[in-house]
C-alpha cells in the first residue's frame, strides 16, 4: 500500500527536527524589567510552591542538549539554578532581542548550532516545543521558528540559527528593539499550538495572570 505522500513528507521533516534538536542549546529570557508587575523580579513570583522560572527550566531543560538563563539583574537566585547566566551584550534593557542576540554569541560555548528560547514569564511550556519549532523550521526551509496561538505569535518562544547572529548584530545597530519586525525580516517559519485547549504560551504579567495560572494548575494543567 503506498503512503501518503503527505505523511512521508511529515515524517522526513520530523526526521530533520530530532537531528536539529540534538544540535539545540536553549535559553530563558528573562532581562526584563517586570514593570507591569510593579517591578518584582517575576522570575521569582510564586506558583504551585515554586518560582515561576523554575517552571520553565522543567518544561525547556529535557528539550535542549545545554541550557542558560539571560539576565541582567545580579540577584544570586539566578546561579542558584545551576545554569550559566548570560546578560545582555549591549546596555540598558533593550528587550528580548538583546537576549537573543546575547544567546547567540553564547552558542560558540555550547557546539550546538540553534537557540531554542523560552520566556520566563510562560510556565506552560509544551513538552514538544522544540519539535515543534524544529519541524516548522526545517519544512519551510527557514533560518528561524516561532510559537503561535491561532492568529497570535510568541516570538519569545523561538528557535534561532546561529547565522543569524550577525544579521541581528546588525539590525540592533540600525533597526530597532522590535522582536516581531525582526522575526519578519528574516522570515521566522510558525509553529501552530491552536490544537490545544488553551494558549500554552500565555505571559504573566500582572497578579490577576499569576491567578489564573494557579487556578490551570490546580486543573492539572
Amino acid at each position: 500500500m503506498l503512503r501518503d505522500p503527505g505523511s512521508r513528507r511529515r515524517d522526513r521533516d520530523e526526521r530533520v527536527a530530532v537531528a536539529v534538536m540534538k544540535n539545540i542549546a536553549g535559553l530563558i529570557l528573562a532581562g526584563g524589567q517586570s514593570r507591569r508587575m510593579g517591578g518584582i523580579d517575576k522570575s521569582f513570583v510564586d506558583l504551585g510552591a515554586k518560582p515561576l522560572i523554575r517552571h520553565v527550566i522543567d518544561g525547556a531543560s529535557p528539550q535542549v542538549a545545554a541550557l542558560a538563563i539571560n539576565t541582567n539583574s545580579d540577584d544570586p537566585r539566578y546561579s542558584d539554578f545551576g545554569f550559566p547566566i548570560i546578560p545582555d551584550g549591549i546596555k540598558g534593557f533593550q528587550g528580548p532581542l538583546a537576549g537573543i542576540q546575547a544567546g547567540l554569541a553564547w552558542l560558540s560555548d555550547t557546539n550546538c548550532e540553534w537557540l531554542a528560547t523560552f520566556a520566563c514569564d510562560t510556565p506552560f511550556v509544551p513538552s514538544d516545543c522544540v519539535t515543534r519549532l524544529g519541524a516548522a523550521a526545517a519544512q519551510q526551509k527557514r533560518p528561524a521558528a516561532v510559537a503561535a496561538y491561532g492568529d497570535r505569535r510568541h516570538p519569545t518562544i523561538g528557535l534561532w540559527h546561529r547565522e543569524l547572529l550577525h544579521v541581528l548584530d546588525t539590525w540592533l545597530d540600525g533597526e530597532g528593539r522590535m522582536l516581531m519586525a525582526f522575526c519578519d525580516e528574516v522570515g521566522a517559519a510558525v509553529a501552530d499550538y491552536s490544537d490545544q485547549p488553551f494558549d500554552p504560551f500565555v505571559n504573566i504579567n500582572r497578579e490577576a495572570d499569576v491567578d489564573d495560572a494557579r487556578r490551570r494548575l490546580e486543573n492539572g494543567a
